[in-house]
């Protein structure tokens, strides 16, 4: 570690966090858009890939400046943390944030603004006046909504979101089947054709445990095939019991994957994992149960059921040192997020499963609690689930690569545009809001012009990326007066009811909130300290205490 401890303070930080921003969202942002550009990134392994992702880009980039990259790197938990709540939006979010946090650089240090110089906007007070926006925003964007539950009109936003109308087709195909609330999965062929595989499934809502446990470090996932399953209530902090079951697998099974699901896993054993999954390749992964109490121990039952396990109950007291692989479940595929866990079973007893949503349906009818039937209602659909497995195809591993990722962003805009409805698209909602902020303030505000600039920016964008041209009167008249959008791909203004042409409201709203949350953090940031780098001439030396 480097003897020093580098320090940046007040206008300085900031000036770091705003440069280092604006490097990733460049590069970030020149994927917006069905007409947008591809991103090169070197790999040693797999090699170059080609990315049309903005989450994947985001999480590519990183700055030889310390300061600059710590900028670089809370931009991108807008655009990540977007991407995980709503499944898409990780442009959307760049962009808004950096525009709020370079535009904001502007007003809180007195800088000149569009020729006039501006009076110095107090931080903390810009940071009030954001989080308020937000909410209203939000508010603002809800009154837009359209309920959708047709297949051609969640295939429209299929078609936006992947930009290729031949993964547009298979992931409205997959969605059509699964329905909102089913679990698509998305994996490369090595072949040229693209297709579907539907199996039955088990999804819940607890995901990884901790960042230790991806195997995709890019999307943030964890992904296994033909493994184990340990089901149990357990709150496990002792390592040895763990330690003997990874040693059994390993000798009988050779490195065949573990999925942990417990009570919790914490403290030593979660530590032990971390070490075993990194220092040892072993291919592990630990998430919580989902439900609490009897709610928890029914799904557990359920999941045991479905993969052919026995539940270690603490109930029991049945110690986990006398787990055997016998006791075990088994997954035939597993994916598993921060924020959800998919399970396609290895061989699964349909009979069984069948027998018991009946025994579920009956208890249903009769019940009439509003709790228990929330929970037998929850049940029922789980164990009806069924997981596809939309396999796309490329030319060559390259182009499998970025078609994956354009089909892995349709299903979940698509998913998202299915649970809350969807807002007019191509930015112009954002657009239209903007406007009705403006008709309600005053352009002397310095706030509301920062937030003004915001909204505006995707369609802006947008149309930049698309190599189109629109002066602020046409795009006035025909976004704010007409209520029209801009088709980009046949490049003609066009009436909702003709185009279609939507954006998730999910995916707007948080993409909206978080990228405010994020530029308001920035701006209200003091001091950047980083340890064990190079020395930095501009910036002061502090000796560690």
């Amino acid at each position: 570690m480097s003897d020093y401890t580098i320090l940046a303070l007040k206008e300085e930080a900031r000036k770091k966090l705003a440069a280092g921003a604006d490097k990733l969202a460049s590069a970030v942002v020149s994927t917006l858009g069905p007409r947008s550009r591809n991103v090169a990134i070197n790999q040693q392994y797999p090699g170059p890939r080609v990315i049309h992702d903005g989450v994947t880009v985001a999480r590519a980039v990183r700055l030889q400046d310390p300061f600059e990259d710590m900028g670089a790197v809370l931009l991108m938990e807008a655009s990540t943390k977007a991407n995980e709540l709503a499944g898409d939006g990780t442009t959307t979010a760049t962009l808004i944030a950096n525009t709020l946090l370079q535009e904001g650089m502007k007003i809180t240090s007195g800088n000149l603004v569009d020729g006039l110089m501006v009076g110095k906007v107090n931080p903390m007070k810009l940071r009030e006046e954001l989080e308020k926006y937000a909410q209203h925003i939000s508010t603002l964007l809800s009154n837009e909504v359209i309920k959708i539950d047709k297949k051609e009109e969640f295939g429209k936003v299929a078609q936006i979101s992947a930009g290729l109308p031949e993964i547009a087709e298979i992931v409205t195909e997959a969605i059509d089947k699964v329905g909102a609330k089913g679990v698509v999965l998305v994996e490369t062929t090595g072949a040229p054709d693209s297709y579907l595989e539907q199996k039955e499934g088990y999804e819940f809502d607890n995901g990884l445990l901790s960042p230790f446990f991806v195997t995709d470090p890019d999307r943030m996932i964890c992904e296994y095939t033909d493994g184990y399953i340990l089901i149990t209530d357990h709150f496990i902090t002792d390592a040895v019991p763990l330690g003997a079951l990874v040693d059994e697998i390993a000798k009988k099974e050779g490195n065949k994957p573990l999925l942990i699901i417990a009570g919790d896993v914490q403290g030593p054993a979660l530590a032990a994992l971390n070490k075993t999954r990194l220092q040892l390749a072993k291919q592990l992964v630990a998430v919580k149960a989902p439900g609490f109490a009897d709610s928890q121990r029914n799904q557990l039952d359920d999941i045991a059921l479905v993969t052919g396990g026995n539940v270690i109950s603490s109930q029991l007291k049945k110690p986990l040192s006398e787990v055997k692989i016998s006791d075990l479940g088994r997954f035939e595929r597993l994916r598993v997020t921060p924020t959800h866990t998919a399970i396609v079973p290895k061989n699964p007893d349909s009979e069984e499963v069948n027998e018991r949503l009946s025994n579920l349906k009956e208890q249903l009818s009769k019940e009439e609690n509003k709790v228990r039937r929330y929970h037998l209602e929850e049940r029922i659909q789980r164990l009806s689930q069924n997981l596809v497995t939309l396999y796309v195809g490329g030319g060559t591993d390259v182009q499998g690569d970025e078609r994956k990722e354009r089909a892995i962003d349709a299903v979940n805009a698509t998913k998202a545009a299915l649970e809350e409805g969807v807002i007019p698209g191509g930015g112009t909602t954002l657009y239209r809001i903007a406007d009705q902020l403006l008709a309600q303030g005053s352009y002397d505000d310095p706030i509301l012009m920062l937030v003004v600039k915001a909204l505006q920016a995707p369609f802006l964008k947008l149309m930049e990326n698309s190599g189109i041209e629109v002066t602020e009167e046409d795009a006035l008249n025909q976004i704010v007066n007409n209520k029209r959008i801009m088709d980009v791909v046949n490049v003609r203004w066009a009436a909702l009811s003709d185009s279609f042409i939507v954006d998730p409201l999910k995916v707007t709203r948080t993409a909206v909130t978080r990228a405010f949350d994020v530029a308001a953090m920035m701006l209200t940031t003091d001091t950047l300290i980083s340890q064990d780098v190079e020395r930095d001439r501009n910036v002061q030396l502090v000796k560690p205490v």
